[in-house]
């Protein structure tokens, strides 16, 4: 039986390095479990982490987009007014040149109505004085040289008013309008 002592601390012997072995072993799996545990925390804190910076920069990109959006939009609405504006201006100037085209209309049509009076009054003078001439017996040449300074007269005058119009259809206003009128 003696031999049995020494075969069963050769086998406790083998058990016991077994067992030091998987004890052994468990630990270094223990660590590795524990390394891959920490490995995998600190992947999903920065899969954590990115996933908030990315909702932050879409957060900010929409934020972005809804900024320029406004201010766009505040642009196109500042350019609108801006047209209305013009038009406002433009329909104002309308009347006020609408106003000046009629005052310059019956500013025409006075001096027309101022001219053909003067040609009348020209037209009774001349046959007041070919009758007078006809009457006192005077000759047909004095009547000639007389109904030629007439129309001359006549064409004269028309060309000083004509003369005067065209001056004031210039629309000069000041000092330079008046000595225009002067050298007529």
């Amino acid at each position: 039986m003696p031999l049995g002592i020494f075969t069963r601390g050769k086998k406790n012997a083998a058990r016991q390095k077994a067992y030091d072995n998987a004890k052994k072993s468990w630990k270094e799996q223990k660590k590795e479990k524990k390394r891959q545990y920490k490995y995998n925390v600190e992947g999903l804190q920065i899969a954590k982490r990115n996933a908030y910076a990315n909702l932050d920069f879409q957060d900010a990109s929409r934020i972005q987009e809804f900024n320029y959006a406004v201010a766009r939009q505040k642009f196109e609405y500042g350019r609108e007014i801006e047209a209305f504006k013009r038009s406002v201006n433009q329909a104002v100037k309308a009347t006020g040149f609408a106003d000046l085209a009629y005052k310059q209309a019956n500013l025409q049509q006075d001096r027309y109505n101022f001219e053909q009076e003067i040609s009348l009054d020209l037209q009774e003078e001349s046959a007041a004085l070919n009758y007078r001439f006809a009457a006192a017996g005077l000759g047909v040449q004095k009547r000639k040289a007389k109904a030629s300074a007439v129309s001359d007269l006549r064409k004269t005058g028309l060309q000083g008013l004509k003369a005067a119009g065209e001056a004031a259809a210039r629309g000069q206003a000041g000092g330079s309008a008046y000595k225009v009128q002067q050298a007529i």
